[in-house]
């Protein structure tokens, strides 16, 4: 029976520990997989999306500096191995682009990037909006199913961080709208410094103009 206990002890904590360890790792698991996809897709969008989330590292130190100077949002001592970012081992430090700290700052490292990523994705769906109307329901369903499945992503990562202790309301509220402001910063960047073909992460013909007989027009990307 001892047995049987540990067993079914097992099968319900090791999912839990797996799910754990994923979000803890969330924050450098999105920037590093999206850079290892653009490796491997060469593909210049992703690759400009990468740029973006580690150029957003860098706005979240600054924001993080700014912050401990102006102390516009308060931070508390956290002595919660699950409120870490990166991963954690025995042997090593932990590996993070967002420092070991265990204290609760803002910005908040899971919910800034995340909220980075969400408002980079969203803001280019809206962008080409008119081009997934165009190219039917199996293409513009993307734009509602990212609008209804992203704030549930933002919830669930929110509630896991309250439950644990990791950050407070202030934080986890300043976060996620540094992080959406940051997203749409970087999307007007990059279409402004490289066009809009730079953002088309969705990898779909550009809506360019109308021909002569009022027909779309599509300026689809020339094979290499």
């Amino acid at each position: 029976m001892e047995r049987l206990g540990k067993g079914i002890d097992s099968l319900f904590n090791s999912p839990v520990s797996v799910v754990q360890e994923m979000i803890r790792i969330f924050p450098d698991g999105l920037i590093m997989g999206m850079g290892f996809f653009a490796m491997i897709t060469l593909s210049v969008p992703y690759a400009v999306f990468f740029a973006s989330l580690i150029e957003s590292v860098i706005g979240f130190y600054g924001l993080r500096t700014l912050n401990s100077y102006l102390s516009f949002v308060s931070s508390k001592s956290v002595q919660n191995t699950q409120c870490m970012s990166g991963y954690l081992s025995k042997d090593i430090e932990a590996l993070t682009l967002f420092g070991s700290s265990t204290q609760s700052q803002f910005p908040s490292s899971h919910l800034y990037i995340l909220s980075v990523a969400s408002s980079y994705i969203m803001s280019i769906l809206f962008r080409f909006s008119k081009e997934l109307e165009i190219l039917g329901v199996n293409y513009s369903s993307r734009f509602y199913i990212a609008s209804m499945s992203i704030p549930v992503l933002i919830t669930v990562v929110s509630l896991y961080r309250i439950y644990f202790g990791c950050d407070d309301l202030g934080v986890l509220f300043f976060s996620i709208a540094a992080g959406l402001v940051v997203g749409l910063l970087l999307v007007e960047q990059n279409y402004r410094l490289f066009g809009l073909s730079s953002i088309n992460i969705i990898g779909i013909p550009v809506l360019h103009k109308r021909t002569a007989e009022g027909q779309n027009l599509y300026i689809c990307p020339k094979p290499k």
